[in-house]
C-alpha cells in the first residue's frame, strides 16, 4: 500500500469509480461529466489535501480534507469532504488506515480538531468514524456531524 500527496487539483476524471462509489444519494442523480464538475468547483487549492491510497499501482482510495471554516485566516480545525475506498476492497480496514493517515497530516499541518459528516444512510461511514474515535457532535434529519481532538501522541 502506498500512500500519495495530490498537490493541487485531482484529476477528478481519473478518479470517477471512485466519486461514483461515494457519491449519496441526497445528492441526486448525475452523469459522471457533472459528478468530476462538481467535484472540481468544491475543490479549493489553496485549502484542500487530497490523498490517494494505491495498491499495486492501482488506485483504491480517495480522501480529501480542508482547513474549516473555509473563509478563516487561521483555523486550528479542518474538515474532511470526501473519504473513500473502491466497494470490492471495503471491509479491509482501508478506510481506517486511509482515516489514519489523514489526521497525521492534519497533525502536521498544525491541526488540532477534525471534524467530518456521515449521511444517516451510509452505515459504513458511521463504522468508520466511530472506529477512528470520533464523536458525535451535532444530528441532524439526515446526517451527523462528527468531531475528534487529535493529539500528537
Amino acid at each position: 500500500m502506498e500512500f500519495m500527496i495530490i498537490e493541487g487539483v485531482p484529476d477528478y476524471s481519473k478518479l470517477i469509480e471512485l466519486i461514483r462509489a461515494e457519491w449519496p444519494e441526497e445528492f441526486g442523480e448525475k452523469t459522471d461529466n457533472e459528478m468530476v464538475e462538481d467535484m472540481i468547483k468544491s475543490h479549493d487549492p489553496d485549502k484542500d489535501r487530497s490523498f490517494l491510497l494505491e495498491d499495486a499501482g492501482a488506485v483504491i482510495g480517495f480522501c480529501r480534507c480542508t482547513a474549516w471554516p473555509r473563509s478563516a485566516r487561521l483555523t486550528d480545525t479542518a474538515h474532511t469532504y470526501d473519504i473513500v475506498i473502491l466497494p470490492d476492497r471495503q471491509g479491509e480496514g482501508l478506510g481506517t488506515l486511509l482515516l489514519n493517515r489523514m489526521m497525521k497530516d492534519c497533525i502536521s499541518q498544525g491541526f488540532k480538531r477534525l471534524l467530518s459528516r456521515s449521511f444517516l444512510t451510509n452505515e459504513g461511514s458511521i463504522r468508520l468514524h466511530e472506529r477512528c474515535g470520533f464523536i458525535e457532535s451535532i444530528r441532524t434529519e439526515d446526517s451527523i456531524v462528527w468531531e475528534k481532538y487529535l493529539s500528537s501522541e
